[in-house]
């Protein structure tokens, strides 16, 4: 089953993923899918992200280099699968551009879907969006937002990334989780106008049943809710 084709993604969409709960897992199969099919995708990341591997990418960091030479070098490549950012951060990590360097890539470079990460979450199932976050690319036209199904009825302070003080002894539950989707997705549409999908992840085995209650909860939130297992490598639509 391709994901890329169950959510309509098309040719030069620029896809940001925000959220928690398999961002870097669903930009990597989408990238695979469409390479598989013969297009060509840019990787990248408006904040942190771990160094893809080199093997499957061609990997264009700036380091300050003039940005029109920067956009220069991508749009004359043609290999199927490149990624960008700006600079390493360590070995195995690097920092993404913030400043609308990706627009105007996206300009320049037409013969390529961009997928993009446009926060961080260091692997936990939920987000909960700060002031500064997500940092969403002007020129996005699809915006998938992720949650991992197995954060259901558990401790917050187990499954929310830099988990506030103040929600450490809540339950993730239906209340919650409607509370706090409600003013994630409120301040994803201050930035981005279009439709949301939203993504539950990991819904599989025993987190199967709480994915399904979580979809229900959120219906009225987003354009289309769906539930999804990227290790089983299966998604559908909840109507």
């Amino acid at each position: 089953m391709l994901f890329s084709g169950k959510l309509d993604l098309k040719p030069h969409d620029f896809v940001t993923v925000v959220g928690g709960g398999g961002k870097t897992s669903l930009l990597k199969k989408l990238a695979a899918e469409l390479t598989e099919q013969g297009e060509k995708v840019l990787l990248t990341t408006t904040t942190h992200m771990q160094l893809p591997d080199p093997a499957l990418y061609t990997v264009f960091l700036r380091d300050q280099e003039d940005r029109e030479a920067y956009a220069s070098r991508i749009a004359a490549c043609q290999d199927a699968a490149v990624f960008a950012a700006e600079y390493r951060v360590n070995e195995w990590k690097v920092k993404g551009d913030e400043d609308g360097l990706y627009d105007m890539l996206y300009q320049r470079v037409p013969d390529r879907t961009f997928l993009c990460e446009g926060d961080g979450s260091a692997g936990h199932s939920f987000k909960i969006i700060r002031d500064n976050e997500p940092v969403i690319p002007n020129e996005t036209t699809r915006l998938l937002f992720i949650a991992g199904a197995d954060a259901w009825g558990r401790p917050c302070r187990d499954v929310l990334f830099k988990c506030p003080d103040v929600f450490r002894d809540r339950v993730f539950d239906g209340e919650f989780w409607k509370e706090e989707l409600a003013r994630a997705l409120d301040r994803v549409r201050s930035m981005y106008r279009g439709p949301i999908d939203l993504v539950i992840n990991k819904a599989e085995g025993t987190y199967e049943e709480g994915a399904r209650e979580m979809a229900g909860e959120a219906l009225a939130l987003a354009d289309r809710v769906w539930i999804s297992s990227l290790r089983e490598g299966r998604i559908e639509l909840v109507i």
